[in-house]
């Protein structure tokens, strides 16, 4: 059995693969045009004082999962 890790994203290295992980869901659910979201806005809105978002991120030693807990989050 693998062994994997869930701890929130509290690093802005995270922003990257969190985005990545957004657009692959959008292209799977034929969406991908609708994704206006950028890096930028995830560290902006994630890591502040008063984040507009919470995510937790699970690494395995070959992949990486996301969960983002929001509230009707739309950037900007």
């Amino acid at each position: 059995m693998a062994k994997f890790v869930i701890r929130q994203a509290v690093t802005t290295n995270n922003c990257s693969d969190i985005l990545r992980l957004i657009k692959e869901l959008a292209k799977y659910e034929y969406v991908e045009e609708q994704i206006i979201l950028t890096e930028e806005d995830l560290l902006e809105d994630g890591f502040r004082e008063s984040p507009f978002y919470h995510c937790l991120v699970a690494k395995l030693p070959t992949a990486v999962w996301y969960s983002l807990l929001l509230l009707g989050y739309k950037p900007a």
